[in-house]
């Protein structure tokens, strides 16, 4: 590492540190560049450490989003990532209407590191009936501007990005001072994104002339000229990054300044250092800094924000990975296999074959198929083959990210571990009292979990039991003599806000309107043939299968009513037969309370005060109000069972200071409305069931795109790495691309062109 001003300086790499709370991501890999309503979303997922890009060995629940701003969340579910690898099939809802969606994915634990932290990717949707005019093949120029470290600083000279439409024939352009002055040529990149350096003078202006086809001449202003400030450059060296900030000429000279180097929301550099002359210049090994995208900011003495540089760091790239495929022209149906050869031990392997024109359309999108890495930022993506590019894409990029990331600081801390989080938001017609007690009933292991809610009405609990598809969970309120109007619990696991701007205009093509083609036969074919899969999520449980009995302790007080006087209500029963059972009256309404002498030694209080506690109330194991128990004909109960040592319910049970009543009736006996308690709705896990990929055993049509979706591959210790697979009935040009990604987190890739050719069906075979 090398400083070459005279500068007080110091480096901070944060590659050492422990990152304890910052250990994984998510990487997530989907199956097409664009989607139909009613069409299958397949996607995988990688956890992954945020720094050294090993793959996480922890068991978590994953959330998926997919939603936008006008239709809300249409997609949303739970699944879990075993060891760190996961993988989910979804139907997109056919009712779904055309536009871009953002599919969002997260865990508990990123949740202590803000929204900042999610897996993000913007996604096309179109309904089977989309239809827009095809792009005119008129081109016009359009082209955008973007300096080195954010400012075009006078009498510094400076590198400018700039995009622009590469469809255009005439890559001649010339950069004018003033409208007027020529003072260089510049010939734009073929490639769409390229980059001039220059040094602007104060007081003028600079624009780009340029002409697309047999267009209109025009000027592209470039950003104006700033007379004081500083100025953020980079350059890649083989294995080293320079960083060299300069002053302009009015700019105080000893200042000091800090450049901090982020990845996502994380920090991964800092380095301190003075102004000395006109220039400060640091050298850095790029192995020392983590691989894929780092946005390094540069502050003043201030800490104010002066201009910033993304930077794509290739260090721990390898792309020597090869494989073999038994013939590059096949025909349609036919069945071959991919062998990889120089793989590593340890490794996950990813195989995709796709259709020419999907491999360029994941190419368009955010994060293209290179998923184990961050090989990827919001615009388009970044392409390991066009790495001559690729600063000029870093500098185009930069100009949406010159701030700070956000300070997130968790309220809890949520850990790695497998576990659900009971989440929701208690909702009330009127205000919430301070606190509520809610108890929910658990029927799949047959136990309460008790919550103390406090006047916001949002909760979030840790729970130790995994419950599957859309559930419905029975749950009660107490909170002393408060009456609740119209009480629910509305879940918000799936609360997250959209980051992308998805309200764009959809691309239109003729290979959109090729896929759509494809996809409504494909459709129809389905209909005609009955070829689809069921649901396998779990159904709702019945919460009349609760069994409260198995976890209460012994009755202090039985009271089987055959064996005394009948009487003609509740209310008198409870009177003169329910001995430490009352009915009192307070502010109109009738109350049940449980008086028991033993309470009243254990705290030493008087009688007034035991009956401020509300007692739980199950009739035949169901939650029931004091109305309810109230209404109940004496003559149809069977038992009355009292709970009500606070001693014992403090050691065995955690629910009701106010004790337990318990009322059995007799069989046959068709209850009251006392199974009007409420449900908490809320999603569980989706269970994940590996998809083999398709074999063609009939005479239907098969109009796949997509031959091969294998993520994040185990590789075995005992034998090569080897995928198969069988072409579709759609001829024309695919590509086979492999990923690799070591155990210490090298990424290494390989691809190559295949063409398939149509044979026809084959005759043999009989329809399902």
């Amino acid at each position: 590492m090398k400083v070459k001003s005279k500068a007080l300086f110091s480096i901070i790499l944060f590659m050492g540190l422990n990152f304890s709370m910052a250990q994984n991501l998510i990487h997530l890999a989907v199956d097409q560049p664009f989607y139909f309503s009613g069409q299958e979303m397949r996607l995988s997922f990688l956890l992954v450490d945020v720094i050294t890009k090993v793959k996480s060995e922890s068991n978590e629940i994953v959330y998926i989003v997919l939603k936008n701003n006008a239709q809300g969340n249409i997609i949303e579910k739970k699944v879990f990532a075993k060891k760190g690898i996961g993988e989910l099939s979804v139907q997109i809802p056919g009712d779904t209407k055309s536009g871009f969606y953002e599919l969002i994915a997260y865990t508990n634990h990123l949740k202590n590191f803000g929204p900042e932290s999610y897996y993000r990717k913007k996604v096309a949707i179109y309904s089977p009936d989309y239809n827009a005019e095809l792009k005119s093949n008129q081109l016009v120029s359009e082209i955008t501007f973007s300096p080195e470290g954010g400012r075009l600083l006078a009498n510094v000279a400076c590198r400018v990005a700039y995009e622009h439409n590469k469809e255009c024939s005439n890559l001649n352009a010339v950069l004018v001072e003033d409208q007027q002055k020529e003072i260089l040529s510049v010939e734009l990149s073929n490639e769409g994104t390229g980059s001039m350096v220059f040094k602007p003078k104060a007081t003028h202006t600079y624009h780009l002339k340029h002409t697309c086809i047999e267009g209109a001449e025009r000027l592209f202003p470039l950003p104006k000229v700033e007379n004081e400030g500083y100025s953020l450059s980079v350059l890649q060296r083989g294995q080293k990054t320079q960083f060299i900030v300069r002053s302009s000429n009015n700019s105080p000279k000893n200042d000091s300044i800090k450049i901090i180097g982020y990845q996502r929301n994380y920090k991964v550099f800092e380095v301190k250092g003075k102004i000395k002359k006109d220039y400060f210049l640091v050298e850095i090994n790029n192995q020392d800094l983590p691989s894929g995208v780092i946005n390094f900011i540069l502050l003043n003495e201030s800490d104010e924000v002066e201009g910033n540089r993304m930077v794509f760091n290739a260090s721990a790239l390898r792309e020597s990975l090869n494989f073999n495929i038994e013939t590059e022209a096949l025909s349609t149906r036919q069945a071959t296999k991919v062998e990889i050869e120089n793989y590593n031990e340890n490794a996950l392997i990813s195989a995709y074959v796709l259709s020419k024109e999907s491999y360029e359309g994941f190419n368009k999108l955010s994060d293209g198929l290179l998923t184990f890495s961050d090989h990827y930022f919001d615009s388009t993506p970044l392409k390991l083959d066009q790495i001559r590019d690729m600063d000029s894409r870093m500098i185009m990029e930069s100009k949406k990210y010159k701030k700070l990331p956000d300070t997130f600081i968790p309220t809890r801390y949520f850990p790695k571990e497998k576990y659900f989080l009971m989440r929701g938001n208690l909702l009330d017609d009127k205000p919430l009292p301070d606190t509520t007690t809610s108890f929910f009933f658990v029927p799949q292991i047959n136990t309460i979990y008790q919550l103390k809610i406090d006047g916001s009405g949002f909760f979030e609990e840790a729970i130790l039991f995994e419950y599957y598809g859309k559930q419905e969970i029975p749950f009660l309120l107490m909170a002393n003599d408060h009456q609740f109007k119209n009480p629910r619990i509305v879940s918000n696991d799936f609360e997250v806000q959209t980051k992308y701007n998805l309200a764009q205009g959809l691309p239109w093509s003729d290979y959109h309107k090729t896929a759509q083609v494809e996809f409504n036969a494909k459709q129809q074919i389905d209909g005609v043939y009955n070829y689809y899969n069921d649901s396998k999520e779990g159904k709702n449980n019945d919460a009349s299968t609760f069994d409260i009995s198995q976890m209460l302790p012994e009755p202090d007080a039985t009271f089987k009513l055959d064996e005394y006087v009948a009487f003609g209500s509740m209310e008198e029963t409870i009177k003169e037969i329910i001995v430490g059972l009352s009915v009192r009256k307070k502010k109109g309404e009738k109350i049940v309370r449980i008086f028991e002498e033993n309470w009243l030694k254990f705290y030493g209080l008087d009688d007034e005060y035991i009956f401020d506690s509300n007692p739980l109330i199950l009739i035949n194991g169901r939650p029931s109000n004091p109305e309810q128990l109230l209404a109940l004909n004496p003559a149809d109960v069977e038992e009355i069972k009292l709970i009500s040592d606070f001693e014992k319910l403090l050691k065995n049970r955690p629910f009701g200071i106010g004790g337990i009543v318990l009322v059995k009736m007799k069989e046959n006996i068709e209850l009251p409305d006392v199974n009007n308690f409420d449900f908490f709705k809320t999603t569980g896990v989706t269970e994940s069931k590996e998809k083999e990929n398709i074999k063609i055993t009939s005479n239907i049509p098969d109009m796949r795109s997509t031959l091969l979706w294998q993520p994040y591959q185990k590789v075995s210790a005992t034998s090569a790495p080897a995928f198969e697979f069988t072409t579709s009935d759609r001829p024309g040009e695919y590509v086979i691309l492999i990923e690799q990604i070591d155990e210490n987190g090298h990424i290494s890739y390989a691809t190559k062109n295949i063409k398939v050719s149509f044979t026809g069906l084959v005759k043999n075979d009989k329809p399902d």
